[in-house]
């Protein structure tokens, strides 16, 4: 929902306000010969973000966490970029005795008070985009609502002139919801339904998409029936049979009013949807992706992982780690080069274990790949404690910063099962067990990604790797400790 206000529309409700509230007899009065001065204020001048006498200064709260420092040096780039003018840039700190300055272009939740203002203007989910006094403010109910605004503000205030800006501008989209309108050829992606070659092989890719298309952007869509219409193809493309796919193979392409997500196998089909949604839904807004007909716009003969959407949550990034290392360990037993259990000379992350050939790694190394892949902490390691008790450490502050800055510790010491059963367990879930010395972590209410002997081919310190990935083997194990992504839902 969309709602749009300018200072004229707000100065008349309020004038209508103050006319209802008065009582009969009370306040002035006038006749008709009485004279009424009446003085016009003169019109505020707009905004020009492109004035070099006039710059604007960037403000966020001193304690934003990493990735809203990152993309509020994103917004500070594109403002530049389609203006010509860098804005200044700084935190809300201020000096004891100083004030703030007029011209700000104020970001997020801070000590400005036009912050709290903007918010509130906001009855339910959502972001607001507007000029309070000569401050330009940016506020959403959540850190990605508050981006979604910044990605409004860029593409349809700025635009790709600068030009100025109304100084009446308030401009309100409310819902959960980031991506809020989205086509594919013009055809609502409603519209489409799922064609896969096998729902029980493809259930984890399908839950991917249809997750993603729920999550951000309120879609449901289901399987293909007997009169599918649109269809987004996953996998070997029965539809179509000019295309036939290597194991590792992808591509993506419209054809005859149907999207393809060419894939040779399940994990490979995770990637390609990873990069169809990186590469049409990586912002918060309005969508209409736009294909020509029988064009390849992408392809690959191996697993080719780029960034994750930047409007992922923390907890999709968990489990997009999750599925993208077992593409890897797929694709390079493949190539004869096997991944294997050990519990010492492991690398710290699988890039470098991949490219320097020591594949070795265990459960709580696997789990600390995943953790740095998604892009928490890039040192350290996240271990469980060997003294006899349940617990668990952080071998750094970069580890142990990024572990309780984006997860909630949460004391379980209930059985895998009885969790699931109650509704306490959620995907992205990493489990430290109190009645076995293990890690892992949960995909969804069926899989996890684990990194323990009874993966290998055969339970012993040495052994190769069967998966990583696979239905849980633990389901009977107490959780001692869950780490739960602070942006975590349970599962739909």
């Amino acid at each position: 929902m969309k709602r749009k206000f300018t200072a004229a529309a707000a100065l008349l409700a309020a004038a209508a306000l103050l006319c209802a509230c008065a009582s009969p007899g009370t306040g002035d009065t006038t006749t008709a010969g009485d004279t009424v001065p009446v003085t016009t204020e003169p019109a505020p001048a707009p905004i020009s973000l492109q004035d070099p006498d006039a710059k604007y200064t960037m403000i966020r709260s001193e304690k934003a966490s990493d990735w809203f420092k990152s993309e509020y040096s994103k917004l500070r780039k594109d403002i530049a970029a389609r203006t010509g003018v860098e804005p200044g840039i700084t935190d809300d700190f201020l000096m004891e005795g100083t004030s703030p300055g007029e011209l700000e272009i104020v970001v997020g939740d801070c000590n400005r008070p036009e912050s709290a203002e903007a918010k509130a203007l906001l009855s339910k989910g959502g972001f607001v985009v507007c000029v309070i006094g000569r401050k330009i403010v940016i506020n959403g109910s959540t850190e990605k609502q508050v981006f979604a605004g910044c990605a409004w503000f860029v593409e349809n205030v700025i635009g790709d002139g600068g030009g100025n800006i109304d100084p009446s501008l308030c401009h309100i989209e409310e819902g959960d919801f980031l991506i809020r309108n989205l086509t594919i050829n013009g055809i609502p992606v409603k519209d489409f339904t799922v064609t896969v070659p096998s729902a029980a092989t493809y259930r984890l890719p399908v839950q991917t998409l249809t997750g993603f298309l729920s999550r951000y952007a309120g879609i449901t869509i289901g399987m293909s029936g007997a009169d599918p219409g649109h269809q987004i193809v996953i996998g070997p493309p029965a539809p179509d049979p000019s295309r036939a796919y290597a194991t590792f193979q992808t591509e993506i392409y419209w054809k005859d009013g149907n999207l393809y997500l060419g894939a040779g196998c399940p994990s490979a089909a995770e990637q390609v949807i990873d990069t169809f949604l990186k590469m049409y839904l990586d912002r918060a807004g309005d969508h209409d992706i736009i294909m020509n007909e029988g064009e390849t716009v992408y392809s690959s003969v191996k697993p080719d992982w780029g960034t994750a959407s930047s409007i992922l949550s923390d907890q999709d990034r968990v489990i997009r780690s999750c599925k993208k290392l077992q593409e890897l360990l797929e694709f390079d037993h493949s190539q004869g080069k096997y991944f294997s259990y050990k519990n010492s000379g492991y690398e710290k992350t699988i890039a470098a274990a991949r490219s320097g050939n020591n594949r070795v790694t265990n459960c709580v190394i696997l789990t600390n790949w995943v953790l740095k892949d998604a892009g928490f902490y890039s040192s350290g390691t996240f271990n469980q404690r060997y003294d006899g008790t349940c617990g668990y450490t952080f071998s750094s502050s970069d580890c142990e910063k990024g572990m309780r800055g984006h997860f909630d510790i949460i004391s379980a010491f209930k059985t895998v099962s009885s969790l699931k059963q109650s509704g306490d367990l959620y995907p992205g879930d990493i489990i430290v067990f109190s009645s076995l010395e293990h890690m892992q972590t949960v995909v969804d209410m069926t899989n996890a990604m684990d990194g323990g002997r009874s993966n290998c081919v055969v339970r012993e310190v040495g052994a190769n790797f069967r998966t990583w990935l696979g239905p849980n083997n633990f389901n009977s194990a107490t959780a001692g400790y869950i780490f739960r992504a602070k942006d975590a839902i349970p599962a739909q």
